[in-house]
């Protein structure tokens, strides 16, 4: 019998509810335009919601040095590692993004997290999406 590791974040759930937990104790506001998803329930578009999400915050975490907003982009990365959901499809599904205040790309982005925090899995099978 095989018996292989599993890492602590393998968990969606658990890398998801620390996003949330990031996100809700960064009370910083950043001056810019952001790219965020116009349907957030749009579970078709999540792989391309995300990548923006991750693109995003690296360029924060590049321009200000925030440990909160660190600590949501590594764990943005891991999710889309662990969530082969949340890989970008090859087949445009009409994802539509506009650009808003931080504060609209804020809670964009916590309401993806809190929708792929309550998906029984996380896995992509032939019927998913």
């Amino acid at each position: 019998m095989k018996i292989t590791s599993v890492s602590l974040y393998d968990n969606h759930t658990a890398v998801c509810a620390e996003i949330r937990h990031d996100l809700s104790a960064d009370n910083t506001t950043y001056n810019g335009y952001f790219k965020s998803p116009q349907n957030t329930s749009k579970e078709s578009c999540y792989g391309e919601f995300i990548t923006n999400f991750i693109s995003t915050l690296k360029n924060l975490t590049e321009k200000h040095k925030n440990d909160h907003l660190e600590k949501v982009y590594k764990n943005m990365k891991e999710l889309k590692r662990i969530c082969t959901k949340l890989q970008p499809t090859e087949s445009p599904k009409n994802c539509t993004i506009e650009l808003t205040d931080f504060s609209q790309f804020k809670e964009a982005l916590k309401t993806v997290v809190m929708y792929v925090e309550v998906w029984k899995s996380c896995r992509r099978t032939e019927d998913s999406l």
